[in-house]
């Protein structure tokens, strides 16, 4: 089976630089508690490093990130009337 990593973001983007804040768009993490599942690849690897005080990782199987998956996903947006 193939690794994957579930990633979490854990805390704010407010007092990152602008490249940082980038990076965890490209990373798919758009707020706090956020998950995302992603490869295990050297790139996303050197994304962890750089962000490693704003974020959670935890490798795992396909399998289990498959299971995990539909939790990590947000429930609902506060919609503005």
């Amino acid at each position: 089976m193939a690794k994957v990593l579930i990633i979490e973001q854990i805390k704010s983007e407010i007092k990152l630089t602008p490249r940082l804040k980038d990076t965890l768009r490209a990373m798919g993490l758009h707020g706090m508690g956020t998950k995302v599942v992603r490869k295990d690849l050297r790139a996303i690897r050197g994304m962890l490093n750089k962000l490693h005080n704003v974020i959670r990782a935890e490798q795992v199987d396909e399998n289990q990130a498959m299971q995990t998956k539909a939790k990590s996903v947000r429930k609902s947006y506060k919609i503005a009337k």
